[in-house]
């Protein structure tokens, strides 16, 4: 009778839930590591940003597990505008008065992220991090009078444009809501 309580006891010890072990989740933060000196993130404004996003992981130093996106490498940076949750809660709290020029890194919580949503390699319930550079930010605004594009001439074609030629392309792993 002893072996069995004790094979219990054992394994009760390591299930990894104690209150000194690792957590997956983390509060919310954030940490300007370059401060821009350029126009301020503001609710309206469109901004362009190149980030990475890894899964949070609080065994590593930096705090960064496996990277699941980045535009660092691309031409292509993720353009959107703040305050009308074209992005998830996190950075929509954490990149309001990021200046251009500067770099921030997010520590996201499910709560602000996806929550218990599966969004392509990032798990349910994920805490994630990410390393954010905002290099421009412009109003949404527009003044008529200098930001109207001159008329263009049509031209002629006897082909009829593809129903689909319109259409944007498409990105799966944005940090976007569903």
């Amino acid at each position: 009778m002893v072996v069995p309580a004790a094979c219990v006891l054992l394994a009760a010890g390591c299930n990894g839930t104690s209150a000194t072990g690792p957590s997956s989740t983390a509060p919310f933060s954030q940490v300007d590591l370059r401060v821009g000196t350029g126009a301020e993130a503001a609710a309206g404004n469109i901004l362009t940003v190149n980030y990475t996003g890894w899964l949070y992981d609080p065994t590593k130093a930096d705090l960064k597990g496996l990277q699941f996106e980045t535009t660092a490498n691309s031409d292509t940076p993720l353009v959107f505008t703040l305050g009308i949750q074209q992005v998830i809660q996190g950075w929509e709290q954490g990149i309001v008065g990021m200046k251009v020029g500067g770099i921030r890194k997010l520590v996201i919580p499910p709560s602000l992220g996806y929550g218990g949503v599966r969004n392509h390699p990032i798990p349910p319930y994920a805490t994630l991090c990410s390393k954010s550079s905002c290099s421009r930010s412009t109003s949404s605004y527009r003044d008529k009078r200098t930001l109207t594009p001159k008329p263009r001439k049509r031209r002629r074609s006897s082909i009829s444009p593809s129903p689909l030629s319109s259409a944007l392309p498409l990105t799966f792993a944005r940090l976007s809501s569903p």
